[in-house]
This record gives C-alpha cells, sequence and structure tokens, in this order.
C-alpha cells in the first residue's frame, strides 16, 4: 500500500506545475522542430519534474512483514534473609543449584534472569546471590518481570523463593495481571525432618498502638511461636527507649502455635518512643534474630473530638469502636441508642461540641429526629457514616444535604475494588492493601446517590459506589457505603495481614473529615515504621482545597528531629497535589517528624526507626525473619490462579523439561507493518537523470542546444 509522509497534495501540485512548464516549453513553434518532436522533448521534461515532485512528497510502501518473535521465560531469584536462614540450614547449595538450572537451560525461549529483595535488579548470571536483602518485596519483583518484558512475549514467569513476602503489593493480585503461569519453585522444604532442624522461637507480633497519649499507662500484647521448643519456659521482655520496663514467664507453644503475654508500660509526655519486646533465647535454634521485634511510637498532645454515634447495637460498633479508641490522636465518646433518647453509654450529647460525628447504623429506627438535625445543622462537624441493617433510610433524609452521598438500605454482599480516584486520593493516604479489595470476602453494600462534589473512591464489581468522600468548606464527609465490616477482622490465617486494613481505614477518614481553619488540610505520611541500615526514608504528602481539590501551588516542609538534631526539608511537587520526599543515609536512631504546609491548615505529624547495620535485633530486619521455613500454602495459592505449578529444588528437572520441550514455549508468529521509504532508493534517481539526460541528448541532436 502507498502512503506518503507529507501530504499527497505537495506532488499532485508538484506534478501538475511540472507538466505545465513543460508544456510551456516546448508548444511554442520554433525553429524547424517538428510537433511530434516538440511532443516527446515535453513529455520527457514533465516526467523528470512530476517524478521530482513524487519523490520529494515522501512516498512509502507499508507491508506486512511476518516475523518470529522468541517465547520469554523470566527467571527471579528470592536474595533475602529469610532465604539465607534456609540456604545456611541446606549448606549453602541453593545459588549454585538455582544459577546451575538458569544457565543450562536450552530449547527455543529466551530466558530473563534478575534477583530481588525489596528492589529488582536484571543480571546475567544468578552465581552472585548473596540472600542478604532486608526485605522481600514479590509483588515488586513480579510487576517488573512483565514490564521489562513486554513486548517480548513472554510466557511465563519462574520464581525462586520461599513466599514470605515482608513488603509491597499483595503478590497474588500481581501476578493475576501478568496473563501467564507461574511456577514458584520452593526454597527449603516442609518434611518432619527440615521442620527439626528449624528450630526456632520468635516474637511473632508487638501489639501496640502506634499513636499514644503521653503519661497513661499503656497495654502491649506480645506474640510468640516457637518450633521445636512445645512446653519449655522462656521470658518475654519489653524495653522503651533501651530501658527494660515489663517482663513474664510463659510456656511456648505446640509447634505453629501462638503463645500470648500481655505487657504495659508508661509513655513521656511527648516525642517518639521505640518499644522493643524479646524472647530469651535457646539453645539450638536456628536463628536469634527473630527473638526481638520493635514498634515505632508516636505520643502525641492534641486530640481531636470523636462523637461514635450507633443507631443500635451492631458487631460493626465494637469493630469502629476499638479503631478509634486505639488511635490516641483520638477523645472517643460513644453512644449507641437504647430506646428514644435513651443511650447504653451515657446520656444525651451536642454535636457541635465535637470535631467528627463517626455515625455507625445512626439514624436507626430509635434515634431522635432533633439530634439527626443538630448534625446536619453543625457547620463545622465533619461526618463519617457506616451502615449497618438498622440503619432508618427515612430517619437519614435530613442528613442528604450534608453526606457525599445518600445511602439507602443494605443490599447483597458484593466483591469491593479501588476506583481510580482512590489510588491518589489524600482520605486514603497509608491506608495498606488497597490493591486486595477483591481477595477480601464481599459485603454487602447499599445502593446510593452521589453528590456533585463527591469522589467516588471504592466500587463494587458491578461499578456502583462503595466508598464517597467530599470536602464542603472546613468540614468533610465520608460514607462507606458497605456493611459487616466485622468479617475483614475475622478472617483466615492466609490473610491474617490484611487484617490491618480496617483499623487504618477509619481513622484516616476520621482525620479526612475533621474540620480546617482555612477549608484546606494537609495529609502526609512516612513510607514505613522502621527502615534498614541501608534503606532512605520517604514521605509522601497531599495538599486540598476546601473541596478535597488538589493544591498544585502549595509547598510543604518537614522538620525531622533525631540523632544529629533538627532538620527542615522541601518537599518535592509531583502534581495533582502531591508531594513527596526521599531521605537517605539517615544515621541509627529514633526519629520524629512534623509536616506543614504554606497556606493550608493543619499539620502531620510521626515516627519511625532507622535500625544500625549491626543491629541484629532490629525491626526490620527481625520482620524479614519472623517465620523460618517457605510458605507451602502461598506458593501453592500462587500458581494455582495463574495456571502453573509448584516445583522444588528437587524436581527442577522436570520443570527444566517442561521449559525445553513444551509448545507453550515455542515462538510466536507475528506480523508487524512495515514502511519502506522510497525516496533513498537509486533506481529513482537514475530514472530522473535518465530523463534529464535524454531530453539534453535530444535537444543538441535536433539543433536547440
Amino acid at each position: 500500500m502507498l502512503t506518503f509522509s507529507h501530504p499527497p497534495l505537495v506532488w499532485i501540485i508538484g506534478t501538475l506545475v511540472g507538466a505545465a512548464v513543460a508544456w510551456w516549453a516546448y508548444a511554442r513553434p520554433g525553429g524547424n522542430l517538428s510537433r511530434p518532436r516538440r511532443i516527446l522533448l515535453a513529455v520527457l521534461r514533465g516526467l523528470a519534474l512530476g517524478l521530482v515532485a513524487f519523490l520529494l512528497a515522501g512516498p512509502l510502501v507499508k507491508r506486512f512483514a511476518p516475523q518470529e518473535t522468541p517465547a520469554t521465560v523470566a527467571i527471579l531469584a528470592d536474595d533475602s534473609r529469610s532465604v539465607g536462614v534456609l540456604d545456611s540450614l541446606a549448606g549453602r547449595t541453593f545459588a549454585r543449584q538455582i544459577d546451575a538450572f538458569a544457565a543450562n537451560l536450552g530449547g527455543p525461549a529466551r530466558f530473563d534472569r534478575a534477583r530481588f529483595d525489596r528492589t529488582f535488579s536484571p543480571v546475567t548470571t544468578l552465581a552472585d546471590l548473596r540472600f542478604r536483602g532486608v526485605r522481600t518485596d514479590l509483588a515488586l519483583a513480579l510487576a517488573r518481570a512483565a514490564d521489562r518484558n513486554a513486548g517480548r512475549n513472554l510466557q511465563a514467569v519462574v520464581v525462586f523463593t520461599d513466599g514470605r513476602a515482608t513488603t509491597g503489593r499483595d503478590p497474588l493480585a500481581v501476578a493475576q495481571t501478568l496473563g501467564v503461569p507461574v511456577f514458584p519453585v520452593m526454597l527449603g522444604d516442609t518434611t518432619r525432618a527440615a521442620r527439626a532442624q528449624r528450630r526456632d522461637v520468635a516474637v511473632e507480633a508487638l501489639l501496640a498502638n502506634r499513636s499514644v497519649a503521653g503519661g497513661s499507662t499503656q497495654p502491649v500484647e506480645v506474640r510468640v511461636t516457637a518450633e521445636g521448643f512445645a512446653g519449655q519456659s522462656a521470658t518475654v521482655s519489653l524495653s522503651v527507649n533501651g530501658a527494660a520496663v515489663a517482663s513474664k514467664s510463659v510456656v511456648l507453644p505446640p509447634d505453629g502455635g501462638l503463645a500470648s503475654v500481655a505487657l504495659d508500660y508508661t509513655p513521656p509526655s511527648s516525642g517518639a518512643v521505640a518499644l522493643v519486646a524479646s524472647v530469651s533465647r535457646l539453645a539450638g535454634e536456628a536463628t536469634y534474630v527473630n527473638n526481638t521485634l520493635g514498634r515505632t511510637v508516636d505520643v502525641k498532645s492534641e486530640r481531636l473530638k470523636v462523637l461514635l454515634l450507633a443507631g443500635a447495637p451492631d458487631p460493626d460498633v465494637a469493630v469502629v469502636r476499638d479503631a478509634l479508641e486505639a488511635d490516641a490522636g483520638f477523645e472517643v465518646t460513644v453512644r449507641v441508642q437504647k430506646a428514644p433518647g435513651q443511650f447504653y453509654d451515657g446520656g444525651g450529647v451536642s454535636p457541635a461540641t465535637f470535631d467528627v460525628a463517626m455515625l455507625v447504623g445512626f439514624p436507626g429506627p430509635a434515634s431522635d429526629p432533633a439530634l439527626v438535625a443538630q448534625i446536619a445543622d453543625a457547620p463545622r462537624l465533619g461526618v463519617v457514616f457506616v451502615p449497618t441493617t438498622r440503619t432508618d433510610a427515612a430517619r437519614l433524609a435530613p442528613l442528604t444535604s450534608v453526606l457525599a452521598a445518600s445511602p439507602g438500605v443494605l443490599g447483597a454482599p458484593q466483591p469491593l475494588a479501588l476506583a481510580p480516584a482512590g489510588s491518589s486520593h489524600p482520605a486514603l493516604e497509608g491506608v495498606p492493601h488497597l490493591d486486595a479489595l477483591g481477595a477480601l470476602p464481599p459485603l454487602p453494600v447499599a445502593s446510593a446517590t452521589v453528590s456533585d462534589g463527591g469522589r467516588v473512591l471504592w466500587r463494587t464489581a458491578s461499578g456502583a459506589p462503595a466508598l464517597v468522600v467530599e470536602r464542603r468548606g472546613p468540614r468533610g464527609t465520608a460514607v462507606l457505603l458497605a456493611g459487616g465490616l466485622w468479617a475483614w477482622r475475622s478472617l483466615p490465617p492466609s490473610q491474617e495481614a490484611y487484617k490491618t486494613l480496617v483499623p487504618t481505614l477509619l481513622p484516616r477518614l476520621v482525620r479526612f473529615a475533621a474540620p480546617t481553619d482555612a477549608g484546606t488540610g494537609l495529609i502526609a505520611s512516612a513510607s514505613a515504621e522502621a527502615y534498614g541500615p541501608d534503606e532512605a526514608a520517604a514521605f509522601s504528602a497531599t495538599a486540598t482545597d476546601e473541596a478535597g481539590r488538589p493544591l498544585n501551588g502549595a509547598s510543604v516542609d518537614v522538620e525531622l528531629n533525631g540523632p544529629g538534631g533538627a532538620r527542615h526539608l522541601a518537599m518535592q511537587p509531583m502534581g495533582e497535589g502531591r508531594f513527596g520526599l526521599t531521605v537517605p543515609d539517615l544515621p541509627p536512631g529514633l526519629y520524629r517528624w512534623r509536616a506543614t504546609a504554606g497556606g493550608v491548615a493543619g499539620a502531620a505529624s510521626g515516627a519511625f526507626r532507622v535500625d544500625g547495620a549491626n543491629e541484629s535485633g532490629g525491626s526490620v530486619v527481625s520482620e524479614e525473619l519472623r517465620r523460618i521455613g517457605p510458605d507451602a500454602g502461598m506458593l501453592r495459592t500462587l500458581a494455582e490462579a495463574t495456571g502453573g505449578d509448584v516445583y522444588t529444588l528437587a524436581t527442577l528437572d522436570s520443570l527444566k523439561r517442561r521449559l525445553e520441550t513444551s509448545p507453550q514455549f515455542r515462538p510466536a508468529l507475528v506480523t508487524r507493518d512495515e514502511a519502506v521509504p522510497l525516496g533513498d532508493r537509486w533506481p529513482f534517481f537514475v530514472l530522473v537523470v535518465a530523463l534529464l539526460a535524454a531530453e539534453w541528448t535530444l535537444r543538441r541532436r535536433w539543433g536547440l542546444v
């Protein structure tokens, strides 16, 4: 097919002009030149000029060229410390076996190699694995492998790992977007003999409020797990900023079980606190690194006054109450409707004296319409709404002018998903596992009419709104249309990590709804509460106006206090009212930060810790080594969800034969459009020269030169 890089009109006009010039040059009779000879000369010159015009128009011939693209298989190797412990128990053979497998693969496929921990590094050989990474981001590795091989006929991903992902997104959610099978090769085995070799005692979890009020006694729960030490005694201790404050003896549980120890401490009046829980070392453990676990606590003095109003008793009331009361930045007052004018938790309240009203199934059948009107008429009262089966939609009508959406009654359970606006909205800043909403149990969702200024952050699988927020003037509103939140707090062990979503989401929505002095707001957070010795601290922030729209002209500053004194840093604008900051090479220690923005009301603060290079009990390293041994269930789920299979180092020969011989990994025939330019082809220039030379030769012979 013939096309032109310049408009064809160039060629047409050039051809017509050339023909006109040629005709004008030879149309007049002259000398003894006959008419046929004049016509011949005019044709020769016209053809030459027309061909020049044709070439100047940039002619292209498009043709469809079949091209064979070899299949690509991405081979990823986990280079983290959790694999390193298993490697040491196996005689340090993992790197040699992985490299031998990758180096000896044959067949028609192309093999792309990379190593990963919290980062992703393409390599030409896997012989240099050292298993020293302090975090494992399996989701990042899968996503980067797909991006790197886009357009290369990627047909499969082979990943050598123990399945212990300690940071990043949900690997299963990312794997399901690849469109190719994932073949996990499980490092370490699950036999009885192997488990006996991995005898270990570890602090599984340190449960403590991340934000507390200074001077008040705070409870702490330490969970200890053990393999191979059932029935033996150990001591669990708690230290605050390096000073021991409490300890208790515990009888270690059977293999795979948990022992829980309750302790408490009293934080200082303000500042940052480093909590470290430890369990005594026992002879024969595979590692002592996970015998300690730390948390960073921010001690606050300022508190938001939150009114929790429930229309009737409901399981979700306890879920919401626990989430709010766990945040020391809130002063929570609870009122659960018992009968008209009566509450289980006390007497009447005046909503206008609070900063935010958290309405859980409120108003209910017994709620006072006058109290509903007071909420609607309080101009500086932020409102967060969570539906229950006892919500009275008729009594809710006065609040429709205030809420971001007008909800109806709860309907059938539906899976939820993050809406496009939710990926960057400040109301969800710092909320974990948002990309895994679809993997959580479906929740009953109420139908709703979204207000003109409402922003839909969550949606159902059918596209209906599930979480809507809006800011009007000094106050914000958030309407969660999904009920039955208790189901997300009672998840099976395989989804244990997702239990943090609701306790993080609800306080975040309260802070979004809180009134601001200038009708604008700032939300900021650090990317982690602990960083390894080679990691940079990272901050993100969002500045919005009274309608929740991004403020691109704002400037955001961070004051960072820690070892070496105070540092004042400016965050970099990233567009859409978002700001970012990376601070590398921080000395080990405890840090407290506070973010402010010029012309924007409010501030954000928090604390984090930087572990030292030789700090075996650091928070980051301890989390990486919390469980020693492969997560066989996770790897099996990953393979089944993508159409792959799980292999081990002992079955690598079977995987090798599959990759080398399966028709799935044969080259693909791809038809590509190919544009061939004609303007630089020599025959056309030869033809132009030949036409002009023929004209000149005839003119000379016929006496015109």
